[in-house]
């Protein structure tokens, strides 16, 4: 990619291919025959700078940090190809033999709890068994993974990081109405003395818009313990928003 920006409407495409999506269309103007396509594909990104911190996007995400190659282990092209020629057949046939492993194994696998990406955590514990991972060890680093991603959507959301700073500043719950609620973040967001977020885009002007900013942070802010609860009195919806941080684990 040239841009380091992947567009929201991207990342929403990208999202639904990750997980399987569905196109219907008649095949002429001209009769009732319909073309269906579906498609579910992974797909690879490779970029320096995180292109979107959305977090439906990065929910599917598994992101895997490249260390840099020290000056004096640097090949140039030339070797690098021929040394993967070489390993090419072993590299084929170790890959083949994980594979039909794996699927062997895929139907004995049971998960108590199952990620938004199932089929995936699924499958990444078969592999575990198959290469003979210590058991557990896929869920865990998988899990930690989606904690430090829930993280940054949290840190780099604007709705997000001035929510947090409210409650921290109303001891973990904050209870009032949808039109007190944007007032309140309105006024953490110019407390931001680190211009991070000046100016930010798609910012609620308006109820509706703050409505529909907090659904699409919703799932990464349950996951860090905070919950909004929506109660309606006097014909007037009132929130209550608590913060439990969770436990560290040792």
């Amino acid at each position: 990619m040239l841009n380091s920006h992947i567009p929201d409407w991207l990342s929403d495409n990208m999202c639904s291919i990750s997980t399987g999506e569905g196109f219907r269309k008649r095949e002429l103007w001209t009769d009732a025959d319909e073309t269906i396509i579906a498609v579910r594909r992974p797909q690879i990104l490779n970029s320096i700078e995180d292109p979107t911190y959305r977090g439906d996007f990065l929910d599917r995400e598994l992101r895997v940090v490249v260390s840099e190659i020290p000056e004096d282990k640097r090949l140039e092209d030339e070797e690098v190809e021929s040394r993967f020629r070489k390993a090419l057949p072993d590299i084929l046939g170790a890959l083949l033999t994980v594979l039909s492993e794996a699927k062997r194994l895929e139907k004995k696998v049971i998960l108590k709890k199952k990620p938004r990406m199932a089929d995936f955590a699924v499958f990444g514990v078969a592999i575990e068994e198959v290469l003979g991972y210590g058991k557990g060890s896929f869920i865990k680093a998988y899990n930690t993974n989606r904690q430090q991603v829930n993280n940054l959507v949290i840190a780099a959301n604007p709705i997000g990081w001035c929510l947090m700073r409210l409650l921290r500043q109303h001891k973990n719950v904050w209870i009032g109405t949808n039109g007190e609620l944007l007032k309140a973040l309105n006024e953490a967001l110019q407390e931001d003395t680190t211009g991070q977020f000046r100016n930010p885009k798609n910012w609620p002007k308006n109820i509706a818009e703050l409505s529909g900013a907090l659904r699409r942070i919703k799932p990464a802010l349950r996951k860090k313990g905070v919950t909004i609860e929506h109660k309606h009195k006097n014909d007037a919806s009132r929130l209550t928003i608590t913060y439990v941080p969770k436990a560290k684990k040792k």
